[in-house]
Order: C-alpha cells, then sequence, then structure tokens
C-alpha cells in the first residue's frame, strides 16, 4: 500500500500486487474502498496488510480494528468484503487503538494505545485464520526499552515476533527477543536505520519502507539492504 502525496496532505491509497525480483509490481488506487470501508486515512501506520496480501488492517476514526477482504490479487479493481472486526473481538476493548501492524507470518499484532503516554502492545493468534488472543502490553518503560514514551508505532516483525521494527523520529530502530514472552532489546540505538514505517522482506534481509528527502512532500518509497 502506498500513500501518494505531493505535499503533506493525503492524496490516495495505492495497492501494488507483484514481485520485488525481478521487479515487476501493478497498482490499482483503492482510495475509494478504504474510504467507503470506514477506515481512518490520517498520517500515521493507520492500515496493515497481511502476507497474502489479501486482507486490509486498520483502525476507524473512533480507535476500534477492522478488516476487508479481497478474494484475490488482481490487477484490476478490487471487490472487498465489508468491513469486519471479528479478529479483533479481545484488542477493540483495551483502548483507542491507532497505528497497527501485524509480522509476516500473520500471527501476531501489533498496535498503539492511545493514552499519556500511548502505550505499544501485541496480540497473538494460532492460525492466519483465526481471531487474535487477549493483547498484552509490551514490557519496557525505561530508557530506550519500547514503552519509554518516545517509540511511536510498531511498523512491522518477522515470522515469529522475536524481531520488530519500530518508527521514532523518522528512522527504524530493531528489537529483537529470543521467546516471545521476553521483554524487546533494542539492537541498533546508536545507529537507527534512516528508512521508516519499515516493513521487513526476504526474511529480515531487507526493510521497504518511507524515505523522506526534503521532508514529508518528498517522501518515496525506499529499501534498504542490512546484516549483523
Amino acid at each position: 500500500m502506498h500513500r501518494a502525496s505531493g505535499s503533506c496532505g493525503l492524496t490516495q491509497y495505492w495497492l501494488y500486487d507483484g514481485t520485488f525480483t525481478p521487479e515487476s509490481y501493478y497498482g490499482v488506487e483503492i482510495t475509494a474502498d478504504v474510504t467507503s470501508a470506514g477506515f481512518d486515512l490520517n498520517d500515521g501506520q493507520l492500515l496493515t496488510l497481511t502476507p497474502d496480501g489479501l486482507t486490509i488492517v486498520g483502525r476507524t476514526p473512533a480507535g476500534v480494528l477492522q478488516s476487508v477482504t479481497r478474494s484475490a490479487r488482481s490487477p484490476t479493481a478490487f471487490d472487498f468484503a465489508p468491513p469486519t472486526a471479528a479478529w479483533f473481538a479481545t484488542i477493540n476493548f483495551v483502548g483507542v487503538i491507532r497505528d497497527v501492524a501485524i509480522s509476516n507470518d500473520s500471527l501476531f499484532l501489533f498496535f498503539v494505545v492511545q493514552g499519556s503516554p500511548s502505550e505499544l502492545w501485541q496480540a497473538v493468534r494460532s492460525g492466519p485464520a483465526e481471531a487474535f488472543g487477549s493483547p498484552q502490553k509490551l514490557a519496557g518503560t525505561a530508557t530506550d526499552q519500547v514503552n519509554d514514551g518516545t517509540f511511536e508505532a510498531v511498523t512491522g516483525a518477522g515470522a515469529g515476533g522475536h524481531t520488530v521494527y519500530i518508527t521514532k523520529n523518522f528512522a527504524t530502530y530493531v528489537f529483537t527477543r529470543d521467546q516471545t514472552t521476553d521483554p524487546l532489546a533494542l539492537q541498533n540505538g546508536a545507529s537507527p536505520f534512516a528508512v521508516w514505517y519499515a516493513h521487513p522482506i526476504f526474511g529480515c534481509e531487507r526493510l521497504l519502507g518511507t524515505m523522506s528527502p526534503g521532508g514529508c512532500a518528498g517522501e518515496g518509497i525506499g529499501t534498504l539492504v542490512y546484516s549483523w
């Protein structure tokens, strides 16, 4: 999904299907689809796409999570089913939800609960067609931990939820954990990656996200290859 903008305001949402290698993508504008479905399209990580490319997960203006699903990937206009909140019954009671991201295996959902400060949470499910279980606030309120009040939102996560990518000040910070019940540990605090709203592809070999030469009016899609 891509928000096209010649300034800092919203203009369009597009959804692209294809392959990264070789580079071959086709896109269709879905602004009318996501607008009619009731999604909030203001600035932020408000929509996320499941790994199969079929389901959009996002929030309404009231901060309620919902999803819409299309029957197949297609180079033509999409036919989305009506929005549903069935996957999120245990999440939506927690509070007003904002930014949201789904992991590469579709089993972990990360989201922000608005507050002072806002908090980063997660929910897990057993399969890609199942509802998410009880939400949990991510541990860690000390400096450089995920809930120290400075990190903005999870924007992507690898399969199994062991590696998590978080945006802060137009850059991406990488957190890891051995077990999904462990606190997340910051790995690149001194040298955050110069890409934001980043999502891992090819496992965790590359990050796909937003780069902003010249500020928000110069936003574009960029990729980053990295290794530890």
